[in-house]
């Protein structure tokens, strides 16, 4: 399903959490192709981004082929149990910023 990836970069983790709740495992892997014309002069594309923190494991490549860029945005969280706890919203409080960073970045051109 393309799209998931951006879209949980509004998802905040509670400030507070006093039970447990339902958190299964799941991955989703984006990719992205742009192409740009030859007469298009590349001058920077962001830089690769890895977050592991406990359960969640988040990446981002960056690789220019000729006047294209090649984007994979791969996020997992594989859990050891059926349950999402404090510890759990305390790795999803640090990979946010991670991830708002990197769908912020910039391919800069002329």
């Amino acid at each position: 399903m393309p799209g998931v990836i951006p879209g949980m970069r509004t998802t905040k983790a509670l400030p507070e959490r006093r039970f447990e709740s339902y958190c299964g495992s799941h991955g989703f892997r984006e990719e992205t192709e742009m192409a740009f014309p030859a007469s298009t002069r590349i001058d920077r594309i962001p830089p690769n981004v890895s977050f592991k923190r406990g359960e969640l494991r988040y990446s981002a490549r960056y690789q220019r082929r000729g006047q294209s860029l090649h984007v994979v945005r791969e996020y997992s969280a594989h859990r050891h149990g059926l349950a999402c706890n404090a510890a759990s919203d305390a790795d999803w409080a640090a990979l946010l910023p991670v991830l708002q960073r990197d769908l912020r970045g910039q391919v800069v051109f002329r």
